[in-house]
């Protein structure tokens, strides 16, 4: 019974662990460089910074990916989503940037 209980509670640090390093580990090189998705340069915190909206091309998945750029002009990433394709249901053909009344909706 205690190898349970032990497996039990080194588990969930396990995959915490996993998640965290799988985020900070993130190359954007892969995304930009690649045919399955596109990108848009987007200030997605309104520091007047560009940072860099991802998300797969039609039929290549479902991915929506929000990098920030930091000081030294490296990106990283903050947020993983989905952009909601991944049943052919709905399409992302493009990602913009509108301003209304000082709301900013992508």
């Amino acid at each position: 019974m205690k190898v349970i209980t032990s497996k039990n509670k080194i588990m969930p640090f396990i995959f915490l662990f996993a998640c965290f390093a799988s985020a900070d580990n993130v190359d954007i090189k892969y995304y930009l460089n690649s045919n399955e998705f596109f990108n848009r340069d987007i200030d997605i915190d309104n520091d007047g910074v560009a940072d860099k909206v991802i998300s797969n091309v039609n039929g290549f998945g479902d991915e929506l990916l929000f990098f920030k750029k930091n000081n030294n002009n490296n990106y990283h990433l903050v947020l993983k989503g989905s952009n909601f394709s991944e049943d052919g249901g709905e399409r992302i053909n493009d990602i913009k940037n509108q301003r209304v009344k000082n709301m900013r909706f992508l």
